[in-house]
């Protein structure tokens, strides 16, 4: 039986004969975070920013039950809210 997968991670890849950097460990994927071992902030930046390109709410294709809130609150505070803002100005 497989195992069941992690999802993405951070991981302190220490390399011989070079400083080690963190990378996001993903299944099979290893992407670079451009982070040494002390820049640990930098690389929990680097994988919320991957965490959050990955994510793609799919509106078309689902009952309005099954779509997360959170999901309809990110849209409304990047597609909405700004409109709102400029319609009171004017």
């Amino acid at each position: 039986m497989p195992r069941k997968p992690k999802g993405a991670r951070l991981y302190l890849r220490k390399r011989h004969g070079r400083e080690p950097v963190w990378v996001i460990l993903e299944g099979a994927d290893e992407v670079g975070t451009d982070c040494g071992a002390d820049d640990c902030r930098g690389a929990e930046k680097a994988l919320a920013e991957y965490i959050a390109r990955k994510h793609k709410p799919d509106w078309q294709n689902r009952h309005p039950a099954e779509v997360m809130v959170a999901d309809v609150l990110a849209y409304y505070g990047t597609n909405r809210a700004p409109l709102q803002s400029l319609l009171a100005i004017t």
